[in-house]
């Protein structure tokens, strides 16, 4: 097989701590069955590798193509590897560990008896511990988690836990570096907080500029000036707060759009238009040349305010040669739909 100067690197690099980034279907597990190869034929032995995956599905995969590899060798010490390749630790990070544990239970201070739980056994356990920790909180709050309740519902609060559940637990010391930032205090949390809040805030604030303009026009849907109304406070209640450093006191949810007849003279295409702006539409924006300085940190700001709008926020380039440097860039953004993968020409034209 021909390898890249990069993939031969990879291969033969001897001595030192290795990583190598490449995007999938570039040829990675085939590098690290040649690698083991390689090292193999300088003498090494397979029972004395660690070699781990993620998924079960990835380490099959590996322990088969270096099995494959040896089995067609007719060196004596290359066929004793491939006899040995069945007991070799070849397999998922989950499974390395458990084996460790096994084997020093006692110094790990575990029960050997251990097994790894699934996530049906897992996940009753997580919402009955989750269940006993609100249902005390709720029993006799403090004043941090009645602000809390006061502003947030129960599932959002659930919600809210689970996703930093997941962030801690992706930490080498979850809880050491959890007490390490409470021992800090809030303020460096609030200040990320209040930045962030401002950029979104602004992107919310143009957003009902944005609306407001296009009920100015012709055809525009004025049924919705009242919820527009409430858009418009909301917004300025939350900016007012995010300045005063403080929660709003109260719900901080934009109503829905009201279900109701066509008014005289509204077109269908400037509902549409409308709605995309405020519900799971798409806009495209023209964002310019970033050919000079000044106007690629003005398209920057301007994507970062887009993006703290909407979820779904991409920037494309286009060649047109009429242009400075020859290329354009256009702006794609959305609540609902990405670009590519819900692509659907027929149904975005309608």
């Amino acid at each position: 097989m021909a390898w890249t100067q990069a993939q031969q690197d990879a291969i033969d690099a001897r001595n030192d701590t290795l990583l190598v980034s490449a995007a999938a279907g570039s040829g990675k597990t085939a590098v690290l069955v040649e690698r083991v190869y390689r090292l193999l034929q300088a003498g090494g032995r397979i029972d004395r590798m660690l070699i781990v995956t993620f998924t079960r599905a990835a380490a099959g995969e590996m322990r088969e193509r270096i099995e494959k590899r040896l089995s067609q060798e007719t060196d004596a010490h290359l066929r004793r590897q491939a006899a040995r390749v069945p007991r070799a630790m070849i397999c998922t990070l989950h499974a390395f560990c458990q084996r460790l544990l096994r084997e020093q239970f006692s110094a790990a201070e575990v029960d050997p008896t251990f097994r790894l739980g699934n996530e049906n056994e897992l996940l009753p356990l997580r919402e009955k511990a989750l269940g006993d920790t609100l249902e005390r909180a709720y029993a006799a709050p403090d004043e941090d988690e009645k602000a809390l309740f006061s502003q947030f519902e129960d599932e959002e609060i659930v919600a809210m836990l689970g996703r930093l559940r997941t962030f801690l637990m992706a930490r080498p010391h979850p809880f050491e570096q959890a007490r390490a930032q409470l021992d800090k205090g809030l303020e460096p949390f609030l200040q990320a907080w209040q930045t962030q809040c401002r950029l979104s805030l602004a992107g919310a604030r143009e957003q009902v500029e944005r609306m407001e303009a296009l009920l100015r026009l012709p055809g525009a849907p004025l049924r919705y000036e009242n919820t527009l109304s409430l858009d418009r406070e909301l917004t300025r209640a939350m900016e007012e707060a995010c300045e005063a450093g403080r929660l709003t006191g109260g719900k901080t949810e934009f109503p829905r759009l009201p279900t109701s007849r066509r008014g005289e003279g509204e077109t269908e295409e400037m509902t549409r238009r409308y709605k995309a702006l405020r519900e799971d539409g798409i806009m495209v924006n023209q964002q310019g040349s970033p050919f000079y300085k000044e106007d690629a940190a003005a398209m920057q700001r301007s994507h970062r305010r887009i993006a703290s709008t909407f979820p779904i926020a991409r920037t494309y380039q286009a060649h047109i040669p009429s242009y400075a440097a020859g290329y354009w860039l256009f702006g794609f953004a959305s609540r609902k739909y990405h670009p590519i993968d819900d692509f659907d020409p027929e149904k975005w034209r309608a």
